[in-house]
């Protein structure tokens, strides 16, 4: 059976419905205290507005069936800033090469609490040659703001780790994360596993790569408006990293993903 892709139609979270009890309660002049419990005839608590909260109805992510010629999708993150404003990534199947599927990384908006069509992440076409590719985490400090990052499969089809940033609604064009092709010599390869944004244009991740032995290893990045520290390797314990000062290699909407410090 064809698998598809799936989203919640409505974006509902504990903090949005603490949202609306205290909305509630500021029209009544009452505030609303989280965890509080219940007076005779008070406003609705935080408490009793998340008991509120309903999940919608499932659906398809929209243009996700037109990509997914091989029926082998996923979503691998969401972030939502606002109530009525999210963006997810994952992968999807493009089609076959041989019995193998060619996969490729997606992402998706929500925007006025309705879900967009879903595109292949920009230049992950040029980057995936080998047809592996996924975003794993989705970061979004503002609305339309937001960053991906995953893996994806080079010409030596050696896997690599990527991010991507979107600006104002569009998402521009995904990197390798400087620094990683110095630390990734064996396999599987690196990838990106999480990453959190504090601001637009601010933000850190963090993955795997594999050494010279295929050892996994730990990496970390950072970026911000072009003045921020290089991704390195975790130093052990109790040890501190000299941090060149060098200029970023890669910028996007003027914030800077930077290059390899050294140990």
């Amino acid at each position: 059976m064809r698998r598809r892709l799936a989203t919640m139609t409505a974006a509902v979270a504990l903090c949005s419905a603490v949202l609306t009890g205290a909305g509630a309660a500021a029209e009544t002049g009452n505030p609303v205290t989280a965890g509080a419990a219940a007076q005779p005839g008070a406003p609705a608590t935080a408490r009793t507005a998340a008991l509120s909260a309903a999940w919608g109805t499932a659906g398809e992510v929209p243009g996700s069936q037109p990509l997914n010629k091989a029926g082998q999708a996923a979503i691998g993150s969401v972030s939502c800033p606002a109530t009525t404003a999210c963006s997810a990534g994952g992968s999807y199947s493009a089609g076959l090469n041989g019995r193998v599927p060619i996969v490729e990384a997606f992402v998706v908006n929500k925007t006025g609490g309705i879900w967009r069509r879903a595109q292949e992440v920009p230049g992950t076409a040029a980057l995936n040659t080998a047809g592996r590719a996924r975003v794993n985490s989705v970061s979004c400090a503002a609305p339309g703001n937001c960053s991906a990052g995953g893996y994806y499969g080079d010409a030596f089809d050696h896997q690599q780790a990527f991010v991507v940033d979107e600006t104002n609604g569009t998402w521009g064009t995904a990197l390798e994360v400087p620094g990683t092709a110095a630390l990734d010599k064996g396999n599987p390869g690196a990838a990106i596993v999480s990453l959190s944004c504090a601001a637009p244009g601010d933000c850190s991740a963090g993955g795997v790569y594999s050494d010279a032995s295929g050892h996994q290893q730990a990496f970390v990045d950072t970026e911000l408006i072009c003045a921020y520290p290089p991704a390195f390797r975790l130093p052990l314990p109790g040890t501190l990293m000299a941090v060149p000062q060098v200029p970023p290699v890669s910028v996007t909407t003027n914030a800077c993903w930077w290059p390899e410090a050294s140990e």
